[in-house]
């Protein structure tokens, strides 16, 4: 027999729906019965988006990376955006199927709150690719946060070996694009799009990304 759902002492309201509810979906703790048995259907539902072209910003862990997964899952080129693009091209080097869509994957290097790079940035999307269908706006200010906060994601961005070691692990139609980002003041300088085997091209851009995040860490962002 089905074991009978845990009951909570106090009605809490839904997150969603904002209906109050006591009984507890086994995945769902802030979710009402309802919206949590819709939320679990839709979690792993699919559609056929091959040929389409989405930009999911802030794509390098929790949320945005979870969408830009699932769109590449279901045909999607994705173009996702990180301020630490050799963190996030390592995140998804290492899931077991980067082999079906790792070629329409484009990673881009990108720190939202320099609006002139922003704006260039928009400029090459525009003129690089002929469609845009969605635009997953993920990337946001959130908390603040001390230099050390970012300290260990700095160095693997700097390190030398660091791109070597990421590319090796990716497919080799995998394309990895990074918008270089130059010190002091962030301007966009370049954009080197490279495959598995041009490692030093794309090395140096990515530190050039990272020389512009790291004297901007004074707050937060999902990326």
């Amino acid at each position: 027999a089905a074991a009978e759902p845990l009951k909570l002492n106090h009605a809490i309201n839904c997150y969603t729906c904002k209906r109050p509810f006591r009984d507890l979906h086994w995945f769902y703790s802030n979710l009402c019965p309802a919206c949590s048995s819709l939320n679990w259907q839709k979690r792993d539902e699919r559609a056929d988006m091959r040929g389409m072209v989405v930009i999911v910003t802030g794509a390098r862990l929790k949320i945005g990376y979870r969408v830009a997964l699932k769109l590449l899952r279901c045909g999607a080129m994705v173009i996702a955006t990180s301020r630490f693009v050799r963190d996030a091209a390592r995140r998804y080097a290492a899931e077991p199927d980067i082999a079906d869509w790792g070629n329409r994957l484009h990673i881009y290097g990108l720190d939202f709150r320099d609006l002139k790079s922003l704006e260039k940035w928009c400029s090459l999307v525009t003129q690089r690719y002929p469609r845009l269908d969605v635009i997953i706006n993920n990337a946001c200010q959130t908390i603040r946060r001390p230099p050390e906060y970012y300290k260990h994601l700095i160095q693997l961005e700097t390190a030398a070996s660091a791109s070597e070691v990421v590319l090796k692990a990716l497919p080799p139609s995998t394309t990895w694009a990074t918008e270089a980002m130059l010190e002091p003041n962030q301007r966009f300088a370049a954009t080197i799009t490279a495959s598995v085997e041009e490692t030093r091209s794309v090395g140096s851009g990515v530190a050039a990304a990272t020389r512009g995040s790291s004297s901007s860490s004074g707050s937060s962002s999902s990326e």
